[in-house]
């Protein structure tokens, strides 16, 4: 048995149990004898031989190691086995190296005589070839699998006559350098053959044939292409599934035009394209921000993009300009908030959008919308000028409104459309008294004439039960307004300089009048209301979205057969190209701007939060804790992230049914702090500052990380998530509330302003 520590309270080699630990006999001479008793603290104590202090009491630098001399013996006798073990395995390692190596061709030949092949195989030699053969069923046997080695000693690999480069998930080798690379090929191929005999080999030989028929059919490459994806699809698991741009975009297109058509396409199982709720995500992704249609360096960003893709003919344009009325609304989504006027703090009540109309072809496209508030002469004159020197630095060739930026060479024309002028015209006629009016000879301008309605009254009243239409006109009546006289002139004269200018000097065979009118736009418009769930009054971001939906319709049978493809597809993001910026991107924006303007938070903005909004922040809290465990599923998170109860969570505890979260006090601390920089950014000055944001959300986000002291979440140390990014998930939910909540009360009084008076003094009796 071991021997025993008598060091008091020590217990080691005393349990059978424990680890054994090794002890040390006093020492022989006298003075050391007396400073290890004096260090065991043992009254009146008598050493023994069997006195022993055990290891646990000494420094590791006290002990010293000694190897007995048979102990070294045994080292030494190793370490010469070893020797010779490690001697010998080198001369074996190269006697087998010179065994399995190859380096010519013909060293190939000698070695492959020695060499057993896995079953199935049998080895064909021929004077400048190796041929190895996989034959399957005995009965009738057909040659599977064909592996080649040339005089190069480079590989070939055929299967089912058709050669391949990779076997399934089996990338095989280029070149042969020893025979146990061919073992391992032959082996690994036997292997993926017969774990994919059913699906994957013919999936691989299939797709084989698709590239050689691409080779000699390049006309039917997208043919080709989409056949080979959904070849791809078939064994993937549904949870697996990923599809090409090309396949993704083109079932978005397909869906937008008919999504009743595209799930019964799906339905049918027909095909392999995404889920409805795929297509959504996509197609959310394409959306369209108001602040950057404003954006200078952006303008016509998306038409500059699409030019290469026209034809001459659809190069001459005119621009056509047309006023859509919009829902005074806010609206929050995706971090960012859509519906003030661009040069107004007040919401956009209408849209001035600008078309440009092929003269020569059905080709159009809406070039820039403007949302607005009220519109002056001053700023439509400027915009209307940037668009249309902008649409000639392109390469379009403008023949429609007049602008200071022309030459004698290229003129332009402003035509006031035909469709309103004639209406107005019989709104002047009805309007007159004795509903006529004068008009003159347009051969003698000095004689005058009349125009009576009584006429058309007249003759729909004979005409209605004859076969045959006659015209009569009576005499008597009065001139037109001077403003529909004014367009009604400016209009013909510019028509008639217009039709000169292309017949005459352009040489062109024709000139098609309708080209001009804002029906164009008005059935856009209409494509508008359709696609915001038919309503009449749509909102700015509706319109935005409606456009850029649009956009991927018309640019998709373009952008598949072009080289810029991607290019194109993604300026579809913005109504003038430019994509929405990334938060960090938007962060800097006008951040340090803000700040400027003390958007900081110290802890005098602390202390004057009221006692009865702690509560509610300390709600708001809780669920961001429980927005941020839910989808973490971290234990330590979880815990980390939930607190106790206290004063300030009383709302949490009336309204628990056992499923709220109690928060910690850091997660509050950032949500006040959250708060607190919301209300200095919607507080005058800088309200229109930060509406005019980009991207609100990332400013708020960039403010509170700048604003968060350093010794928040300072215990957390969890492995898998930092507090970094805990305090920004915190940050991002509670900002969503604060803009959410911001824009329903900004339309609560819009809508309480526009709503009638009796109306309005109802509601404020029940309030």
């Amino acid at each position: 048995m071991p021997y025993k520590c008598c060091v008091p309270a020590c217990r080691s080699n005393y349990d059978k149990e424990s680890e054994k630990v090794s002890v040390f006999s006093f020492p022989k001479d006298p003075n050391l004898q007396s400073k290890w008793i004096k260090a065991i603290c043992r009254e009146d104590f008598i050493i023994t031989k069997n006195s022993k202090v055990c290891k646990l009491h000494f420094r590791d630098v006290d002990i010293e190691t000694t190897v007995s001399i048979p102990e070294a013996r045994r080292n030494r006798l190793e370490n010469d086995f070893l020797r010779k073990t490690i001697s010998e395995s080198v001369e074996s390692y190269a006697q087998y190296k010179n065994k399995v190596s190859v380096e010519t061709f013909e060293d190939l030949k000698f070695k492959i005589d020695n060499f057993k092949v896995p079953d199935k195989w049998i080895i064909m030699k021929h004077e400048k070839r190796v041929n190895f053969l996989l034959i399957c069923n005995p009965e009738n046997p057909k040659l599977q699998c064909s592996v080649g080695i040339n005089e190069d000693l480079s590989v070939f690999v055929f299967v089912e006559n058709v050669k391949l480069t990779s076997i399934g998930s089996l990338k095989l080798p280029e070149y042969i350098n020893d025979m146990n690379v061919i073992d391992k090929l032959l082996s690994d191929i036997n292997q993926e053959i017969s774990e994919r005999e059913d699906s994957g080999m013919c999936i691989q030989v299939i797709l084989s044939y698709c590239d050689r028929i691409q080779e000699l059919l390049p006309d039917c490459k997208n043919n080709v292409e989409f056949i080979k994806e959904q070849v791809k699809l078939l064994p993937v698991h549904k949870s697996r599934l990923r599809y090409s741009w090309d396949l993704m975009l083109f079932c978005s297109l397909l869906h937008s035009i008919s999504p009743h058509a595209y799930r019964f396409l799906r339905s049918s199982q027909k095909l392999k394209i995404p889920s409805t709720s795929t297509i959504r995500q996509v197609c959310g992704k394409f959306s369209c921000n108001p602040q950057l249609e404003q954006n200078p360096k952006d303008l016509l960003r998306y038409v500059s993009s699409k030019f290469s893709l026209l034809s001459a003919e659809d190069k001459l344009v005119i621009l056509l300009m047309d006023e859509i009325h919009l829902k005074e609304n806010l609206d929050y989504k995706s971090g960012n908030i859509v519906g003030n006027a661009f040069n107004d703090e007040k919401l956009a009540k209408s849209a001035h959008v600008f078309m440009i109309s092929s003269l020569m072809s059905p080709y159009k496209e809406v070039v820039h919308i403007l949302p607005v508030n009220k519109m002056t002469g001053e700023v439509l004159h400027t915009f209307l000028k940037n668009i249309v020197i902008g649409l000639h630095n392109i390469g379009f060739e403008v023949l429609g409104v007049v602008s200071d930026n022309h030459n004698e060479n290229k003129p332009l024309y402003f035509v006031i459309d035909i469709v309103h002028i004639l209406k107005n015209i019989r709104n002047n006629w009805l309007n007159k008294r004795n509903q006529d009016f004068k008009y003159p000879d347009f051969s003698n301008m000095e004689i005058s004439e009349r125009a009576s309605f009584e006429a058309l009254k007249e003759m729909h009243a004979s005409e209605s039960t004859s076969l045959l239409n006659k015209w009569e006109l009576l005499e008597d009546g009065i001139t037109l307004t001077k403003e529909t006289h004014f367009a009604l002139k400016h209009t013909t004269e510019a028509l008639i300089h217009m039709s000169n200018f292309l017949l005459e000097k352009e040489n062109f065979n024709y000139f098609l009048y309708d080209k001009i009118q804002t029906d164009n736009l008005e059935e856009r418009f209409g494509k508008y209301r359709q696609l915001a769930g038919s309503q009449y009054h749509v909102s700015v971001r509706q319109i935005f979205e409606s456009e850029a939906k649009l956009r991927i319709q018309a640019v998709m049978p373009l952008a598949l057969t072009s080289h810029n493809f991607g290019e194109i597809i993604f300026d579809v993001n913005c109504v003038d190209g430019a994509s929405l910026p990334s938060q960090e991107e938007n962060a800097e924006c006008n951040v340090a701007d803000i700040l400027a303007n003390n958007c900081m938070v110290d802890e005098d903005d602390l202390d004057k939060i009221s006692d009865t909004m702690w509560p509610l922040l300390t709600y708001i809290g809780g669920y961001c804790s429980h927005q941020i465990t839910k989808k973490l599923k971290c234990n330590y998170c979880v815990e980390f992230l939930k607190g106790s109860n206290s004063e300030n969570t009383r709302l949490i505890a009336t309204s628990d049914r056992g499923g709220l979260s109690y928060p910690h006090e850091d997660v509050v601390r950032i949500v006040a702090s959250v708060y607190i920089i919301f209300q200095k950014l919607i507080s005058s000055p800088i309200e229109h500052v930060f509406v005019k944001q980009i991207n609100q959300r990332a400013t708020v986000i960039s403010l509170g990380m700048e604003n968060i002291p350093d010794h928040v979440f300072i215990g957390h140390t969890c492995v898998s998530h930092t507090s970094e990014f805990l305090i920004k998930k915190i940050l991002h939910i509670s900002a969503n509330i604060l803009l959410n909540n911001y824009t329903k009360k900004q339309n609560d009084i819009v809508n309480k302003k526009n709503m009638p008076m009796c109306k309005r003094q109802k509601l404020d009796k029940k309030v």
